[in-house]
């Protein structure tokens, strides 16, 4: 099984609500035929050896030199997330950055109040092994979702292979 983990602090609900909302509109991570579960877990050291799929790591996480297991992840976080960096620097992991810079993977290039258009700035490879090529696209949000749980839900999506077509509607 391969899973979804969210780490960081789980007081901070801000990144695990909308991202678990999002995901859940595109695939049921409780059905059987799911290929992906949901974890939480505090820190990295909780991530097991034998987990695959996807870590976003929350602004909220804090990394305490414990041993790190992320070889078979593919990390998400937001490109100010300094702590991250630093755990992904040791790790090597190709990993999907999120923020508003040109050298993020994943960047807003407009925004309102309910909706972006993301900007996906540079190739990814899916779970399924198919290039993705950079190009724009548009994602309806609530006006309560800041930018990284947005741009995070967007690269787990891509990386399901779930593709936006035109849009993603995470409000529905």
């Amino acid at each position: 099984m391969n899973s979804i983990i969210i780490c960081g602090n789980r007081n901070d609900i801000s990144v695990t609500n909308i991202v678990k909302k999002a995901v859940s509109l595109y695939i049921n991570p409780t059905d059987d035929n799911s290929k992906f579960i949901f974890k939480e877990c505090d820190n990295v050291s909780k991530i097991e050896k034998e987990d695959k799929g996807v870590v976003v790591f929350k602004n909220s996480f804090n990394y305490n030199n414990e041993p790190i297991y992320l070889k078979n992840m593919i990390p998400i976080f937001d490109s100010q997330n300094y702590e991250a960096r630093k755990v992904l620097k040791k790790q090597g992991n190709i990993a999907i950055s999120c923020g508003m810079s040109l050298h993020d993977t994943l960047s807003i290039s407009s925004l309102d109040f309910s909706s972006a258009i993301v900007s996906l700035q540079r190739q990814i490879i899916n779970f399924n092994l198919k290039v993705i090529e950079p190009y724009e696209f548009r994602v309806n949000f609530s006006e309560k979702s800041g930018i990284y749980p947005i741009l995070a839900s967007c690269a787990i999506l891509l990386l399901l292979g779930i593709s936006p077509k035109n849009k993603y509607d995470f409000n529905q």
